[in-house]
């Protein structure tokens, strides 16, 4: 299923963070990159599934979220792509 071009927004935030990070905590996550926790969740369960970020507990409910590499490549694709430029009919 395709993603709608907020959705992508989303994505290209969550992906320009991740790519400037070794490591980090999906509230910290949600925080830098302006998207409520709930949202930056699914945008993570999204990549998770595609094999672009994998996660980890700290042994309490506390998640850490890292890139693959192939999420690595990936991010540095989307960064390339200007979706200020996007027009709806």
């Amino acid at each position: 299923m395709p993603l709608s071009p907020p959705s992508l927004t989303y994505l290209k935030r969550v992906m320009e963070i991740l790519i400037s990070h070794n490591e980090i905590g999906v509230t910290n996550l949600a925080m830098k990159t302006r998207i409520n926790h709930q949202r930056c969740n699914t945008v993570l369960q999204s990549l998770e599934s595609a094999g672009f970020v994998i996660s980890k507990f700290d042994g309490g409910n506390k998640r850490f979220v890292t890139l693959t590499n192939a999420g690595a490549k990936y991010g540095t694709k989307l960064m390339e792509v200007d979706f200020g430029s996007y027009q709806t009919t």
